[in-house]
């Protein structure tokens, strides 16, 4: 069954689901989330580690990662990045969607494609 190879993928695509439209004040709770413009550095850890997922997923599934396979998976999350974004302005009402956060999560997922192989080479990918 496929789901099985892409359960990591999942779980990561669902936290960050879950902290897309959860209640900013909520997250404000969170002491290290109170620094100025940390929201930008998690929205780059997430999508940096979900198309790291993702493509070790796909490599697991098929056992070759081609280019297109690459591109595809950079669109895939891109635009789950922006939707995300859209549902904050969307969905909740004490959230807004920043396009500072689309940017962030576009950085993030170009550069976990761009370092997915020499995170593969050092063995950190089969953590993810």
């Amino acid at each position: 069954m496929i789901f099985i190879k892409f359960w990591k993928t999942i779980a990561i695509t669902l936290v960050i689901f879950w902290g897309s439209i959860s209640s900013g004040n909520e997250l404000n709770k969170i002491p290290f989330l109170d620094i100025h413009n940390m929201d930008k550095l998690i929205h780059f850890l997430m999508y940096f580690t979900l198309i790291i997922s993702l493509l070790n997923s796909i490599v697991k599934q098929y056992s070759v990662l081609s280019n297109y396979k690459k591109l595809f998976s950079l669109f895939l999350v891109v635009c789950f990045g922006g939707l995300m974004e859209f549902s904050q302005f969307a969905i909740t009402s004490d959230r807004s969607a920043e396009f500072c956060d689309i940017i962030a999560n576009c950085i993030g997922a170009i550069v976990g494609l761009i370092f997915y192989p020499i995170l593969t080479k050092i063995k950190i990918v089969k953590w993810l």
